[in-house]
């Protein structure tokens, strides 16, 4: 999530910002801002941990996140998918 941050397309007057409750294990990347007049505020990716897995709530990139968990050393028996755009 971190690393898509750094590279997401926002200008000048909408920021990416990292939302991390760890606590209660949320984690959000969302475009936060103004576009003109127009305000701009919307999640990207948003995973939670539910009893020890990973759940991709929410995926609005074109990257497959499952994969990328896979890649990082995710066993595919600790995520799960609720709702995703994959």
């Amino acid at each position: 999530m971190s690393s898509h941050a750094e590279i997401a397309n926002t200008n000048d007057t909408v920021k990416n910002e990292l939302i991390f409750d760890r606590k209660h294990d949320h984690y959000q990347l969302a475009y936060v801002g103004w576009q003109g007049d127009k305000r701009i505020f919307g999640p990207v990716m948003h995973f939670d941990i539910i009893d020890g897995k990973i759940w991709i709530q929410y995926n609005g990139t074109e990257e497959s996140v499952a994969e990328r968990l896979v890649e990082m050393g995710v066993p595919t028996s600790d995520r799960t998918h609720l709702v995703s755009l994959e």
